[in-house]
């Protein structure tokens, strides 16, 4: 099948993704990962023809435990991103139920794609997809938090409508988290919110980042530098 669709993509049809879906969900344990493969490599020589049930799986498997199909599975969802972004509504619908899964690997997973496609597609964010994704800043998972803010940091810095005081509140204290990637990535959000947005960066933001150049982790340190940078380049002011 896997040759026949790649051969000729015109036959990946509706009913041959709904297919392979149903094998990769119910299908015996070896037949399982056999249409996985197929999915994937389907998915992304033909990303034009996919269908939200085999996108939502997809991004299933990018929690799998095997590095090879997690990276098959996000090279599939970056070609879907990118070549589809008049499916923007329908995708952001499935992510968001994705993001309240009882698995933090599929809530991290779905917000981390998120990020990408808002990314890619800037036009096609919501004020629905950032407040689901400030819920996951409170998540009880250190990953999902951190997926999150980086999400999010993608949102800020494309448009100013969506960057909420609530929104800025939750990131900034973030930058006190516990976990050292939640915290970087909590400045990564402030970093791009900076570069966007200069006109909303406040001097407890900068006081919160300051107190972030001498955290324990090298990758904190890293990232309150970038922020800095960027908050003394568009507010001069506020760093001096």
């Amino acid at each position: 099948l896997e040759q026949i669709v790649i051969a000729d993509p015109e036959l990946a049809s509706t009913q041959v993704f709904d297919s392979l879906v149903d094998v990769v969900t119910r299908g015996e344990p070896d037949m399982r990962d056999r249409a996985a493969k197929v999915l994937m490599r389907i998915g992304s020589v033909t990303p034009e023809r996919i269908t939200i049930r085999a996108f939502e799986t997809l991004i299933e498997l990018q929690t799998n435990v095997y590095m090879s199909v997690h990276l098959d599975a996000t090279a599939a969802l970056e070609k879907i991103i990118n070549t589809r972004p008049e499916l923007g509504v329908a995708f952001s619908e499935t992510l968001k139920r994705l993001m309240i899964n009882r698995d933090w690997n599929v809530r991290s997973s779905a917000v981390d794609t998120l990020g990408r496609f808002v990314g890619a597609n800037p036009e096609l964010a919501t004020t629905q997809m950032s407040d689901v994704v400030v819920e996951l800043l409170a998540d009880d998972n250190a990953f999902v938090r951190s997926s999150a803010a980086e999400a999010l940091g993608q949102l800020e810095g494309t448009h100013l409508e969506l960057a909420t005081p609530q929104m800025l509140e939750a990131v900034v204290g973030l930058l006190v988290d516990d976990n050292a990637s939640v915290r970087s990535s909590a400045a990564y959000a402030l970093e791009q919110l900076a570069d966007a947005n200069p006109e909303l960066v406040t001097t407890q933001m900068v006081e919160a980042v300051v107190g972030l150049l001498v955290d324990d982790a090298w990758d904190v340190r890293s990232s309150a530098v970038d922020t800095l940078g960027q908050i003394a380049d568009a507010n001069p002011e506020l760093v001096t």
